[in-house]
């Protein structure tokens, strides 16, 4: 077996293990979550050296695969396959982490953040009935979101109204209707 053969085994090989023993690949989960070596600031970054697993296994299944290819097609001597195949490899994985994953782990999915929520007003999509749940939608920074709802207070609250987002508890919202806490503060700035 090659040199190559083996990079591409790795390269490939790596992934589809995490994805299959994924419950024991969890301890290295936020493991490598740098940039590694990047300039440049704010949101755009461009990263040279990246530390994610991921991109090294791109640049191990192109170099490799590009590798083992050339060594049979081409007459070049073996370092100009080694260079050539590293370089492609580079190139790829460069392209990959700047422009997809870099952007994807930069990209804040305000539904994952449950704490940004609270306060929050949004739309009862579906009537939560007394000691039932419904629905509402909440709109973030990044987008709209579908949450399950339950009221905070006894009583049914209808599809349309507007409800502000108390807490998130186990992928649920818990909600208050707005207008009993506006006219609660009305009431008290009347005193």
């Amino acid at each position: 077996m090659s040199a190559f053969m083996i990079m591409l085994v790795i390269g490939v090989g790596l992934p589809l293990l995490s994805l299959v023993f994924s419950q024991f690949f969890d301890f290295l989960e936020g493991a490598f979550d740098g940039d590694g070596v990047s300039f440049g600031s704010g949101d755009v970054q461009v990263s040279f050296l990246p530390v994610s697993p991921i991109a090294w296994c791109i640049l191990l299944t192109v170099a490799g695969g590009l590798g083992e290819i050339l060594v049979r097609v081409t007459p070049l001597p073996i370092y100009g396959i080694w260079g050539s195949a590293l370089f492609a490899g580079y190139l790829v994985m460069f392209g990959i982490n700047n422009f997809l994953i870099q952007p994807l782990k930069r990209a804040k999915n305000f539904a994952n953040d449950d704490n940004s929520l609270i306060g929050t007003e949004a739309d009862v999509m579906e009537q939560i009935s007394q000691n039932g749940v419904g629905a509402v939608r909440i709109i973030g920074k990044s987008g709209a979101a579908i949450y399950s709802a339950v009221a905070e207070c006894a009583g049914v609250i209808v599809q349309g109204e507007r409800v502000e987002v108390v807490a998130i508890e186990d992928g649920k919202a818990l909600v208050r209707k707005i207008e009993v806490q506006k006219f609660s503060e009305g009431a008290n700035k009347k005193q």
